[in-house]
């Protein structure tokens, strides 16, 4: 689940520096640069003036670096941000599925809610034993988002009946070149398509592998939501199916790293944080306070 990174003391004070206030009539200004400025001029003409506005600088950067309210202010700029690169992602890697595997993603973020809303309702969503369930049910969301655009990339360059055609084409071409009589020139020319076809054979073979993996992953985690929503459903005790998340999400961050490993194959779908993952589904907690 994406959250906002906490940032050191000094980040808020170079934002201090840098915070620009709204005046009337002429919009957001940087006072305090127009302060150090002015400061700086008139210091010119008596020196004690660039002390005093030195030792006001610190009061101010410090007073306003210090202050809940900037920090606040600072934090949520820094996640509507986070959220907004997270958008982009997600409406990049939805834009590279087709319309059944649109459907296929949905259908499973929709079962991820409605597991939501029966916890509420038998009353197993405890906070923040429902923040920590609601982290890896994200992270099955969108493990599944990735698998599926790695099965559509796969299928759009990798067709899975080709194979069978690379077989009858290997095999006719071996017949051609094993023929006597058959000029040399032609045969290595021939060679040379044999190995070409061997090669792409080779991929074809690769790309079937990774196919498989990829369904039985998506499989595994249809199954997973399907075994979460039924356990939810009988008031199971949320101690045991957070734990039991986090167990599977510990599993398919080796799912991850194959696909950063595969990126040439199946496209840039992985990522560097496999628990860094974008909101999919909110605590139930701000949707009451939202309505």
């Amino acid at each position: 689940m994406t959250v906002a990174i906490r940032k050191s003391f000094w980040e808020y004070v170079r934002r201090a520096f840098h915070a620009r206030f709204p005046v009337k009539g002429l919009g957001p200004i940087a006072l305090n640069k127009w302060f150090l400025f002015g400061a700086a001029i008139l210091g010119l003409g008596a020196h004690p003036l660039w002390l005093l506005a030195l030792g006001a600088e610190i009061l101010y950067l410090y007073g306003v670096a210090s202050s809940p309210r900037f920090r606040n202010l600072v934090d949520g700029e820094a996640l509507l941000a986070e959220q907004g690169r997270w958008e982009r992602r997600v409406g990049d890697l939805k834009g590279r599925m087709d319309r059944q595997s649109l459907q296929r993603f949905e259908s499973l973020a929709k079962k991820c809610r409605e597991i939501q809303d029966m916890a509420a309702i038998t009353g197993s969503s405890v906070a923040p034993l429902e923040d920590a369930r609601l982290g890896g049910m994200e992270q099955l969301v969108y493990m599944y988002l990735r698998l599926l655009v790695s099965q559509a990339t796969i299928n759009a360059n990798f067709p899975a009946g080709e194979q069978d055609n690379l077989h009858r084409r290997i095999e006719a071409l071996q017949k051609e070149i094993a023929r006597p009589g058959l000029p040399e020139t032609v045969k290595r020319s021939k060679e040379g398509t044999l190995e070409i076809e061997k090669r792409r054979l080779e991929n074809l073979d690769r790309a079937a592998e990774s196919r498989a993996l990829v369904d039985s992953e998506m499989e595994r985690i249809e199954k997973q939501v399907e075994l979460i929503r039924e356990d939810t459903a009988m008031g199971r005790e949320p101690i045991g199916l957070t734990s039991r998340i986090d167990q599977v999400v510990t599993t398919l961050g080796e799912t991850s790293e194959w696909m950063r490993k595969n990126a040439d194959l199946i496209g840039d779908v992985g990522e560097d944080k496999p628990r860094d993952v974008p909101i999919f589904l909110e605590p139930r907690r701000q949707q009451q306070r939202e309505t």
